[in-house]
């Protein structure tokens, strides 16, 4: 059996700005949830937490920007142990997860360390492995994989038999520094966790507490949201509103005047697998206002012509629905409903007095 000590990803396509989310998917597999998940961005400024939770397990990256490293070095608490079938199908499956170059990184029941290398594009695997001791480091296939880096990482096929140390730490260095890994000497893997269970790691480490919450990722934010839309649909269609996609319109006046109502929305998300926010825009007019003869249902398909927000009409500012785990669906569809009626209203006015 061996376990898992840590990753390295591949910066083939930049990894800047998305690294810790990247690496906080592939745990996914283990039914963990980042714990910042469970923070809400409140209006007016200020985050509350939609459920308290306790960290039941550690992520750490650590990428240091002003480098322009090579590879972003991933460690968890969950990583898996395995024989050596086991293992190599986990490199395949984080390698898929990341879609970049990766190596994970294990120790075996005698103390040696084992470097697996997997390409998803090329499906090129190599492996390396150093004696418990450092006396001695094997392995196939690395100059295969290493042609693939980035140019100025690649090279030839290492001399592993020429390489010989007094100790493992120093052969793991040696070859951390032929692969390009950062920091020069990686720190040990329970080392690195330890510190980040004391939030004692600063950048560029970064560090994601994780929580096991099946319930979490099984959510389905757009299933809620087409719920949502259903009873949009219900309230509109008696009142003559039809519906196109994600929005609503209806006609007067043989089609020389309309009003609709357009959902948006809103691509700045914490977890777009699991959250939506959306909001909707409000329009009415004379087709001649914009150039029209008169509207038809195709102008109401994608691009729709509206003039307000519901927000400011129904409170006073701004506002965006929220559908995620911990949202009440039929209350946050309530509190549509109750918002559009009064927009219908305002609607109703603006025509009547025109």
């Amino acid at each position: 059996m061996e376990r898992t000590l840590r990753l390295e990803v591949a910066n083939q396509r930049s990894l800047h700005g998305v690294y810790d989310v990247l690496a906080e998917k592939s745990m996914r597999r283990f039914s963990m949830v980042g714990c910042g998940h469970y923070n809400r961005v409140v209006f007016g400024g200020g985050v509350r937490a939609w459920k308290k939770v306790e960290p039941q397990g550690y992520l750490v990256t650590y990428y240091d920007v002003g480098n322009h490293p090579v590879w972003l070095t991933v460690w968890s608490t969950e990583f898996p142990s395995g024989d050596e079938v086991s293992l190599w199908c986990e490199t395949e499956r984080f390698a898929r997860d990341f879609n970049r170059d990766t190596v994970l990184i294990s120790e075996d029941e005698e103390g040696g360390i084992r470097y697996r290398f997997c390409s998803p594009d090329r499906g090129t695997r190599a492996w390396v492995r150093v004696a418990p001791d450092g006396s001695s480091i094997t392995g196939e296939h690395t100059e295969e994989f290493f042609l693939g880096l980035v140019k100025r990482w690649r090279r030839g096929a290492l001399e592993l038999e020429a390489a010989h140390f007094a100790r493992r730490a120093q052969a793991c260095a040696w070859l951390d520094a032929a692969f390009g890994f950062q920091p020069e000497e990686m720190p040990e893997s329970h080392a690195v966790l330890e510190a980040a269970a004391h939030n004692a790691l600063k950048e560029p480490f970064c560090t994601v507490p994780l929580v096991r919450d099946q319930a979490y990722l099984d959510y389905d934010p757009k299933a809620e949201y087409k719920k949502t839309l259903c009873a949009v649909q219900e309230l509109l269609e008696p009142l003559g509103f039809c519906r196109s996609d994600h929005n609503f319109y209806r006609l007067w006046q043989e089609g020389t005047y309309m009003e609709c109502f357009g959902f948006q929305r809103s691509w700045m998300r914490l977890d777009p697998t699991q959250e939506i926010r959306f909001t909707v825009n409000v329009g009415c007019g004379k087709a001649d206002n914009y150039g029209k003869e008169r509207w038809t249902a195709k102008d109401f398909r994608a691009f729709v012509p509206c003039l307000w927000r519901i927000g400011p009409m129904t409170r006073g500012h701004d506002h965006w629905y929220e559908l995620y785990p911990g949202a009440d669906t039929e209350k946050v569809t309530a509190e549509l409903i109750d918002d559009l009626k009064q927009v219908v209203t305002d609607l109703d006015r603006r025509r009547i007095s025109r």
